[in-house]
C-alpha cells in the first residue's frame, strides 16, 4: 500500500487509482528522464490537469515528488 504524507497526516492513494499508476511509473522509472509532459502523455491527460490533481491527491507536485524520490533513492 503506497502512502503520502499529506497536510501531517498518512494518505492513502490506493483510493486513487491513477494516481497510484503514476507513481508506480515513476518508482519504476525514476532513473530515466521523466518530464510531466511525458507522464501527462503516457496517461492520456492534459499537462496542466495532471498537475492539479497530482498536488490535490499527494500534497506534492509532480515533478517535485519526483526529484524528492530521486534523492531518497540516491541517499
Amino acid at each position: 500500500m503506497l502512502r503520502l504524507k499529506r497536510n501531517e497526516e498518512n494518505f492513502n492513494i490506493d483510493s486513487v487509482p491513477i494516481i497510484k499508476k503514476i507513481i508506480e511509473y515513476i518508482y519504476s522509472n525514476y532513473s530515466q528522464k521523466i518530464s510531466n509532459e511525458a507522464v501527462a502523455k503516457m496517461f492520456n491527460f492534459n499537462p496542466s490537469y495532471l498537475g492539479r490533481i497530482f498536488k490535490k491527491h499527494t500534497g506534492q507536485t509532480l515533478h517535485g515528488f519526483i526529484l524528492s524520490y530521486r534523492i531518497e533513492m540516491a541517499k
